[in-house]
């Protein structure tokens, strides 16, 4: 006879030590080793088997009832943030394509999902249980479309990974996206196997065996005649001699997807410590790898060979406290002007010289300890220094990065340019946004019209991609007659998106930059970029008409009109929603004046910036003398701080203090036209 034993394993079993696990598996064995005896079965109690749980989530819009991409955070009950899978994941959020399967541990898990600027974000949470196996549907609804009234998004400093843009851009609500390289993270092996996934599918298709020689994705020159600035044409001339071979390129190097969403990937972000700019639009690969821009004295010479050389390339200024800023104003490289940048994340506000790699992954934003990570940023900074001023005389080049790195801790925002206002200091959180805004108001002052563009840093900093975002003005009704002359397809007023013309009117002015608000400025029938011109008359004070259309997710505080680099007019946001309308702007002189919305945020800073509509007396300029002699102590000062470190000795140097005395001259020209 044969006797039965159930033996039920309890949950914490494994959790005990190893002497009990062993006894109790030698008595199973021994149990069972009686001829005819026992017989033992053992079952394993459910939480065993059933540690995690298993949950589909579904996002839909509320409209059209189809899947869409988005944007989700889902912390654990501890706060930490949890990953889904392969899906791309960026500090504190993932993004996915409609719907994602989750297969985690037991809990509680609070989630939001976002969708861009334009749907109305989603806030709950999903409890995992024992055996679990659900389906959640979530919707989002779009409270307005403006690319159907002709305002296109574009986000103008994004390094993330070239497989995973398409699904960013998507679940952002992006249209366009010129997807920078920077230093240490090159695209063109990742252009390779794209290109080779490519052909094999071709093959596949037409049924051909043999295997075709890959494109080459070189870069165009040699080092030593790029660093002259005389950049190859080879690559060009052999694309032109082969359609073919045209083709594949544009197909690689500018993708576009979903009807009207494009991204391009020769661009560039330069993060030298005295110039940090973004080199967008190239027509084609340069070797910035070989040129080494990082490691120069000075990147602007470099900057404004290819600006000769390639008059479409686009240069978007991304840092306001970058020394040599009024040079390559002077040179006339600068095409706009980041005023909303990656130092301004969703609920706080980065100080400047963050080090944002060693901001940790998956914590929240509000977790951030800044002042830590920048008081180690600060050791190691003078261990560094201490040690490699051993090599000084030694190694040259040692010597020229040890120059860099000064430019760090040494910025034109502590240095006081303008002799009668004392010197603010701008290093704490709200300082280095108000410090950007004075600046591009200074240009401005200076007859210089440039507009601001925003950037969210998404791949350097913690921001998604679109965090940051600006909207260019292309008018529908003109695209729709130039789509009627070349042939191009469109809809009704979604006429869709022409980069060519994007880049066009964002180059008049015709943009609104935003974290939040969504504002639509018409001021006399007319969006920002335009000219007004007045007769030259004595005491005449002109009156404009101020109109817009705003769109808000949150509450705002207040709304503004600046004129000359000063608020002129700031009407609580309550008196606009009663009367939806703003009073008469009354222009005594000429210059220029932009409308600013501040939302209710008091973490971070929240706003949309119109670009500015300029006006004139007379068909001249108005411009400041106080703001002329700004950049005029810039440029001293820069010049002082060069000559001091020995900069101008050799010829590359002497080049230099060429350079940096035409800026001079410049800058003391235009504050000879100045107005006091």
């Amino acid at each position: 006879m044969k006797v039965f034993s159930v033996f039920f394993l309890p949950q914490n079993v494994f959790a005990k030590s190893f002497l009990r696990k062993f006894l109790f598996f030698g008595i199973f064995i021994l149990l069972n080793s009686f001829p005819g005896g026992f017989s033992c079965d053992i079952f394993f109690s459910s939480p065993v088997l059933a540690q995690k749980g298993v949950f589909t989530l579904k996002i839909v819009d509320e409209e059209t009832k189809r899947p869409i991409p988005c944007r989700v955070s889902i912390r654990n009950e501890k706060g930490v943030t949890r990953k889904a899978g392969e899906l791309p994941f960026w500090f504190d959020h993932f993004v996915m394509p409609g719907s994602v399967f989750l297969e985690w541990p037991l809990g509680t898990y609070p989630m939001e999902i976002e969708r861009g600027l334009e749907y109305l974000p989603r806030k709950g949470h999903f409890v995992l249980n024992r055996f679990a196996d659900d389906t959640k549907t979530e919707s989002l609804r779009r409270f307005i479309n403006l690319s159907e009234k002709g305002w296109w998004s574009g986000d103008l400093m994004v390094t993330r990974e070239l497989e995973d843009i398409e699904l960013l851009m998507l679940a952002d609500d992006l249209h366009f996206v010129p997807l920078a390289e920077s230093k240490g993270k090159r695209f063109s092996e990742i252009q390779k196997r794209t290109e080779e996934k490519r052909r094999e599918a071709e093959r596949t298709r037409s049924g051909r065996t043999e295997r075709e020689e890959p494109r080459e994705f070189e870069e165009a020159g040699d080092t030593e005649a790029a660093t002259r600035g005389e950049f190859s044409e080879k690559g060009e001339k052999e694309s032109g001699s082969n359609s073919s071979s045209k083709a594949n390129r544009n197909k690689t190097d500018e993708i576009w997807f979903d009807s009207d969403r494009l991204f391009t990937i020769r661009n560039y972000v330069l993060r030298h410590p005295a110039c940090c700019a973004g080199i967008l639009n190239l027509p084609q690969s340069l070797p910035f790898s070989k040129l080494k821009l990082e490691e120069r004295k000075s990147a602007v010479p470099m900057l404004y060979a290819i600006h000769q050389k390639y008059p479409q390339v686009w240069i978007d200024v991304q840092d306001a406290d970058c020394w040599d800023l009024p040079l390559m104003i002077s040179l006339g490289i600068v095409d706009s002007f980041q005023l909303l940048g990656p130092h301004i994340l969703k609920d706080q506000l980065l100080p400047e010289n963050t080090n944002w790699k060693r901001i940790p992954t998956v914590k929240s934003m509000a977790k951030i300890n800044v002042k830590s990570i920048l008081e180690k940023e600060k050791t190691e900074s003078s261990v560094s220094n201490s040690s490699e001023s051993i090599d000084y005389a030694e190694n040259s080049e040692e010597d020229d990065l040890e120059d860099l790195r000064q430019d760090i801790f040494l910025r034109p925002s502590q240095c006081g340019f303008i002799e009668d206002a004392a010197p603010m200091n701008y290093r704490d959180e709200r300082g280095r946004q108000q410090w950007t805004e004075e600046v591009y108001f200074h240009l401005l002052n200076t007859g210089h019209r440039i507009p601001p563009s925003a950037g969210s840093g998404s791949g350097i900093s913690p921001n998604h991609a679109g965090s940051n975002r600006v909207y260019v003005y292309v008018d529908p009704e003109e695209y729709a007659e130039k789509a009627e002359r070349s042939g191009f397809q469109y809809e009704g007023a979604n006429a869709g998106f022409n980069q060519k013309m994007w880049w066009e009117s964002f180059r008049a002015g015709q943009c609104v930059v935003t974290n939040g608000p969504l504002l639509q400025p018409w001021v006399e029938g007319c969006v920002p970029g335009e000219v007004f011109s007045f007769p030259e008359g004595e005491g005449d004070t002109e009156k404009l008409n101020p109109a817009m259309t705003l769109t808000m997710r949150q509450k705002a505080q207040y709304i503004e009109i600046i004129r000359n680099g000063r608020v002129v007019m700031s009407v609580p946001f309550r008196n606009y929603a009663e009367s939806g309308r703003l009073p008469l702007l009354e222009i005594p002189e000429g210059g220029w004046f932009l409308i600013r919305v501040v939302a209710d945020n008091p973490q971070t800073y929240c706003c949309a910036m119109s670009a500015p509509y300029y006006v004139e007396f007379g068909g001249k300029k108005w411009i400041s003398k106080k703001s002329a002699q700004f950049f005029v102590n810039w440029e001293k000062k820069r010049i002082e701080i060069l000559e001091k470190r020995g900069a101008f000795e050799n010829s590359d140097g002497k080049k230099l203090r060429q350079l940096h005395e035409y800026a001079l001259t410049y800058w003391e020209s235009v504050l000879k036209r100045g107005i006091e």
